[in-house]
């Protein structure tokens, strides 16, 4: 029987791994996001990768991701927060374009405890490393008494629904998804969420 993953806070030496999985997780957006940046020459998941590890400024900072891990092997990794208030403007540009939809569907969701980011490797995949990364996003969840868990899905990735519903999540709201350079055929972002009860 296979050993269940340890699950543990990610570290700097993870940000090479982590910017990859940001990228697998995201479909290609992360990739996108940060090739729109203002750039020094340097590749787009590189830049994600240094600011994984050095900046603790940043949402993507090391310390936000839950790393599964097997006999040290680094398997699959989740990013999650909890959403705060934010809004939305008119996109001035084809990279606020493309994540505009995204925006909107998480102003829906203020206040809950949003997975951002989750994927796992190709060879890990069909260990359970997802689910096992799911449930830990749950205990996060409850230790800060928060009440709702959400996160995106593509309606093309039939694969992570079928996860996410299997795990308790169910549909709250879509948008159209706005396609970019190497991203998926058109569809909708769908926002998942799934209620949290409290243990007292």
């Amino acid at each position: 029987m296979m050993k269940r993953p340890n699950i543990r806070d990610g570290l700097p030496s993870d940000a090479s791994d982590l910017a990859i999985l940001a990228d697998m997780a995201t479909r290609g957006l992360t990739s996108f996001l940060w090739g729109g940046a203002e750039s020094d020459g340097t590749a787009a998941l590189g830049r994600c990768r240094e600011t994984i590890r050095n900046n603790e400024d940043h949402p993507l900072y090391h310390t936000h991701w839950r790393v599964a891990e097997r006999e040290g092997r680094l398997l699959g990794a989740l990013h999650g927060n909890v959403i705060q208030a934010a809004t939305t403007k008119e996109p001035q540009s084809h990279i606020d374009t493309v994540i505009q939809p995204l925006a909107e569907l998480k102003a829906t969701a203020v206040g809950s405890w949003y997975t951002s980011a989750i994927a796992v490797f190709p060879e890990a995949q069909g260990q359970a490393i997802g689910s096992a990364l799911l449930v830990d996003a749950e205990a996060q969840c409850r230790n800060i008494r928060c009440s709702q868990l959400t996160l995106m899905v593509g309606s093309f990735n039939e694969g992570a629904k079928r996860l996410y519903n299997r795990m308790g999540y169910s549909e709250m709201k879509r948008r159209p998804f706005v396609v970019f350079p190497g991203s998926d055929p058109q569809g909708k972002w769908v926002l998942m969420s799934k209620a949290m009860p409290q243990i007292e």
